[in-house]
């Protein structure tokens, strides 16, 4: 008989988790696939650079590593203040524990390491701390290093604010911005570490824009991922799940993966 063709989510690993019908992003990426494969994140340790993490998730706690997860924002500890936040999610969708509650993962049986480099207060960080979490995770043994985070700087140095006035530093404040967390990445790609960071969420097409640069998702050395978002999906499971989502940063130039 012919193959079968289109078969989505097929039974695996995620099956016994109680939400697991919600998890098109699954599917998307033929996650159930890879489980069968024997592909589970196992042997394998992801360092989350982020805003911390909810530590006594039940999703969680059973692949983090309270030992070497740690903080570089000034005055916070690595567990979230506020408990769901930003990096919490961050760290579920990359390895919620296959545990029969919630969720699951995209590597369930991977570690998890929570470095804060944003402020759970603010949602905001400085370089320095990000650059200091990557030297971090380099030298802690991680696998794979996430940073869903970055931020747009115009290469001239020149600010728009929300007031309609312009502000203004040297331009060669933001190239030594550049070159020093190029070098954070390229410190921790030579130990072997894959370093993986989001587009951006800006809805800009990077192929010829050249007035602007996106920390750290123009880098070299990196796997930049953009995002896709099925229309209508809680209607029709059968919708093209591979459409650009209406928020972000496109074009070959910048994005190696959706």
């Amino acid at each position: 008989a012919p193959p079968v063709k289109g078969l989505a989510n097929p039974p695996s690993i995620g099956d016994n988790e109680g939400l697991f019908f919600l998890q098109w992003d699954m599917d998307a990426i033929d996650a159930p696939e890879a489980w069968n494969a024997g592909y589970t994140g196992s042997g394998a340790t992801v360092f989350v650079l982020d805003s911390g993490i909810d530590q006594d998730h039940p999703d969680l706690a059973p692949n983090l590593n309270t030992g070497l997860s740690t903080s570089f924002v000034p005055g916070e500890s690595y567990i979230s203040e506020t408990g769901f936040n930003h990096g919490t999610h961050v760290a579920g969708t990359i390895a919620a524990a296959d545990n029969s509650y919630g969720i699951i993962g995209v590597a369930p049986n991977a570690e998890i390491v929570a470095v804060k480099v944003l402020s759970s207060v603010t949602g905001s960080g400085a370089f320095s701390w990000i650059n200091n979490g990557i030297i971090y995770a380099a030298n802690n043994g991680a696998d794979v290093i996430n940073m869903s985070l970055g931020a747009t700087l115009p290469k001239n140095g020149r600010f728009l604010e929300d007031d309609g006035s312009i502000s203004k530093i040297p331009s060669v404040a933001i190239a030594e911005l550049k070159i020093a967390q190029q070098r954070a990445i390229n410190y921790a790609y030579g130990k072997g570490v894959t370093i993986v960071v989001a587009a951006g969420n800006d809805y800009t097409n990077a192929d010829g824009n050249g007035s602007n640069i996106i920390l750290p998702a123009d880098l070299q050395n990196i796997i930049t991922v953009s995002a896709t978002a099925p229309e209508g999906w809680g209607d029709d499971p059968t919708t093209n799940l591979d459409i650009p989502a209406s928020y972000t940063n496109y074009g070959k130039s910048l994005i190696t993966v959706s």
